[in-house]
């Protein structure tokens, strides 16, 4: 399941899971951002527009292995191009300065 939204500099809390994903105006994951918190497996956010970078962050040791992956070009998450993907490996923040982001996801490993 994927959840799609538009980019929107809103913070939504939960506390399901863990990670947050973090779209940043900057090319290096510092600065202002607009995030999406508490996120569970399978979640994938499109952003509305070109985003510098992007960051998942709040990732916890008790998560287990959690892949992380931005997208580019048309679609987002839904039909765009993977520009990154990675596994977290027992980091709790993964920055992607890969490119001009347009949707990015996570995904909960056994």
């Amino acid at each position: 399941m994927h959840i799609y939204a538009t980019f929107l500099p809103v913070l939504l809390a939960s506390t399901a899971a863990a990670v947050d994903i973090r779209f940043y105006t900057s090319g290096d994951c510092t600065g202002s951002f607009s995030a999406w918190a508490g996120l569970d497996s399978d979640t994938c956010f499109n952003t509305g527009g070109r985003i510098r970078s992007v960051g998942f962050a709040d990732i916890k040791a008790t998560d287990g292995s959690v892949r992380v992956t931005g997208y580019t070009g048309e679609g987002g998450c839904d039909g765009g191009t993977v520009a990154f993907t990675e596994l977290s490996g027992g980091r709790t923040f993964v920055c992607s300065t890969a490119g001009s982001y347009t949707g990015a996801g996570i995904e909960f490993l056994e």
